[in-house]
């Protein structure tokens, strides 16, 4: 009985500590995203989106479904 309370008490804490993590990396991602959003005219801020480039291929797969959402807006 204690044992399957502390394994249920361990699956919570890390359900929950994965969900921060996922929830962190969102906005992480929109923050390395938004360089590459304000690219203007004649390549205006094009050094800071190159910098944005190289981070957002070194993120997790899991961040793959907002990049390319971010490509349509």
């Amino acid at each position: 009985m204690r044992i399957t309370a502390l394994l249920l008490a361990l699956v919570v804490c890390l359900g929950i500590n994965a969900l921060a993590w996922v929830q962190e990396s969102s906005e992480n991602v929109s923050k390395i995203l938004e360089p590459i959003r304000k690219v203007g005219k004649s390549g205006l801020g094009n050094i800071e989106a190159q910098k944005a480039w190289k981070q957002i291929a070194n993120l997790s797969p899991n961040a793959l479904p907002e990049v390319i959402a971010s490509m349509d807006a």
